[in-house]
């Protein structure tokens, strides 16, 4: 490409090897410079993959910063019957003894229920309680002897337990963080099981 040289005096712009301006005469010039080359565009990225990137990096580093450092762990493993009854039950005037323990890592939440009966090969429920119940905490590898009332009629009865595992910090902070995004308090739903106890004959 030929390089032009543009007058000092008038401006116009005369070839490389001029010595005096077509236009004025002047014999001064400003010193012609290349042109420069055209700048290189990377390829565009979208605003959408940019928020995506920035969105994993921010999940990335809650998982491997944040939480160890608050505690928050995975979900438990799962374990086959973590809850397990230890002997029979034994009828005592307060009530139906029973003994349960946790063989799990994790704490636990159980409530017992009022003993189940059979009647004609099916198990009938006891009566349920009216109110709210408040489910009991059992840690890790412990044993509890816990009483419930013992059924009206005699025959073979069992007791229900419902449990599950005690919900973790990461649980709670998603149930909070769901509750402000809707503006309303569901309520935490907790996964639960039920285990029941070996069934005993009662006069």
């Amino acid at each position: 490409m030929e390089l032009m040289k543009p007058c000092a005096y008038c401006g116009r712009e005369n070839q490389d090897e001029a010595t005096h301006c077509l236009e004025c005469g002047t014999g001064e010039f400003v010193p012609a410079t290349p042109p420069a080359p055209p700048e290189k565009f990377g390829p565009m990225i979208s605003r959408r993959t940019k928020v995506v990137c920035l969105g994993a990096v921010i999940v990335l580093f809650l998982i491997l910063v944040v939480a160890p450092r608050v505690g928050i762990t995975p979900s438990p493993p799962a374990v086959l019957t973590p809850i397990c009854f230890l002997g029979d039950m034994t009828s005592t005037p307060a009530g139906l003894g029973f003994v349960v323990s946790n063989r799990s890592d994790s704490v636990i939440v159980y409530l017992a229920y009022p003993p189940q009966t059979k009647s004609n090969g099916m198990w009938t429920d006891g009566p349920r309680p009216t109110g709210p119940a408040r489910m009991l905490t059992l840690a890790a590898h412990q044993v509890v002897t816990n009483v419930v009332a013992a059924p009206t009629q005699g025959g073979q009865c069992r007791i229900p337990v419902l449990w599950g595992y005690q919900p973790t910090h990461w649980q709670w902070i998603k149930h909070r963080a769901a509750t402000l995004l809707s503006g309303r308090d569901s309520g935490f739903t907790l996964e639960t099981c039920t285990n029941f106890s070996t069934p005993i004959s009662l006069p």
